[in-house]
């Protein structure tokens, strides 16, 4: 007979038929910390980096207005003069 948790299946004292249900329980409960601690340890401080760096990039420098005044004078100045060269 197995040891732990099980179901025999079969003649009793045929260890290859039995089902060790508390290694399958063992291994599930394993496999959820292991996955609890890959996704609290690598994956919620990534996607908080990534958001981080996303919203730097998404956020433009504001242009002064002093400045935007003369981008816009430039370009009207650009616009009005003839083309140079002949």
């Amino acid at each position: 007979m197995g040891a732990g948790l099980g179901i025999q299946l079969g003649k009793e004292g045929n260890d290859s038929t039995f089902i060790d249900i508390g290694m399958f329980l063992t291994a599930v409960v394993t496999f959820a910390i292991t996955a609890a601690v890959v996704y609290f340890a690598v994956v919620v401080p990534m996607t908080k980096v990534a958001a981080r760096l996303s919203a730097a990039e998404e956020i433009p420098p504001e242009v002064p207005p002093d400045l935007a005044l003369l981008t816009e004078i430039r370009d009207l100045l650009k616009s009005r003069q003839p083309p140079s060269g002949t």
